[in-house]
């Protein structure tokens, strides 16, 4: 069985007086004011938007957003009406920054898309791609991935790669099995899974992630208990699970589910497993599969895994 690697601590660099303009034309102004941490770990930019339409309200968001070249979205969107601005935080949480491995922000690529949220149909007013050295560019280090000796390839090829890095035990929001996804085109790569088995029981986790052309990605796929419950019901030791609560953190599998259910892992009362922590997973199955995100018709990779989490060298066809 693949171990875990070791876990990754962030302690992102502050840096003093950071402001940085990205755009100021005649539709819109977005500045980067500040940067800063919380006490909670979550590393922040303080962000200013103005929307200078006189009719039309904006809608600002970041896409495909990477750390040191390594996808990392942060929790950040903004709608400014029509002739007016705003400050709001663009915010990376310390769980998420941990599940990307990411110790500290040397070099952030994204790219800036405002939409005109009056007039839907029109072309974006912006959508630029750009890249800030937070600490200067000197200081820029990008994360590369070398796979372990239990690191378990999936497939690889002259696009994109993939390995699964990690299987760990059961925790208090579920069942994950921790990978990393490489792109190595020039095009963004959608990576998925399909037709998933727990216990040789369909058990779908809702799982795709989309890397950046040139990027790489750390992820979990999380089966959470309340669809753990439901595909297993027949299964003894399940009954202590709260499924109503999981069943809606299933709903959104994201970066915020996955901090909160860390967050309660501590306190088994909240958690709903009470003694129920040992439930088995004795085998896991799927099809996982990468394509061209922009033309939608490339596949790159399609490869069915099968994995047997107490065994030592689970296998893969």
């Amino acid at each position: 069985m693949p171990s875990e690697r070791e876990q990754v601590l962030p302690d992102p660099t502050v840096p003093e007086d950071f402001s940085l303009i990205l755009v100021d034309d005649e539709s819109v102004r977005v500045e980067i004011c500040r940067i800063r941490t919380d006490s909670a770990g979550s590393y922040i930019w303080d962000m200013y938007c103005a929307n200078k339409s006189e009719d039309s309200d904006y809608l600002f968001l970041a896409e495909d957003v990477s750390i040191n070249g390594v996808m990392c979205d942060p929790s950040w969107g903004r709608r400014i009406q029509a002739g007016r601005d705003g400050r709001s935080a663009m915010q990376w949480t310390e769980g998420r920054l941990m599940t990307s491995q990411i110790k500290d922000v040397t070099e952030v690529t994204l790219t800036l898309k405002v939409t005109n949220e009056t007039n839907p149909t029109l072309p974006p007013i912006l959508w630029e791609t750009f890249t800030i050295f937070p600490l200067g560019e000197n200081a820029a280090v990008y994360e590369g991935y070398s796979p372990g000796e239990s690191d378990i390839p999936v497939f690889q090829n002259d696009f994109c790669a993939m390995y699964i890095t990690g299987l760990p035990e059961r925790s208090a929001y579920g069942y994950s099995v921790h990978v990393c996804l490489i792109n190595t085109s020039d095009s963004q790569i959608m990576f998925g899974i399909e037709d998933a088995l727990i216990n040789g029981k369909v058990c779908d986790p809702r799982w795709s992630v989309n890397v950046a052309g040139g990027k790489i990605a750390r992820s979990e796929i999380i089966w959470f208990n309340g669809d753990l419950d439901a595909s297993q019901a027949d299964l003894s030791g399940l009954a202590g699970i709260d499924s109503e609560k999981n069943r809606e953190n299933a709903e959104s599998p994201g970066p915020a589910a996955q901090d909160e259910a860390a967050a309660r892992s501590g306190n088994p009362e909240q958690t709903g497993l009470q003694d129920n922590t040992e439930t088995p997973v004795t085998s896991v199955s799927f099809t996982v599969y990468a394509y061209n995100r922009q033309t939608l018709t490339e596949e790159y990779a399609r490869e069915y895994v099968e994995l047997n989490p107490s065994s030592v060298s689970p296998g893969i066809s």
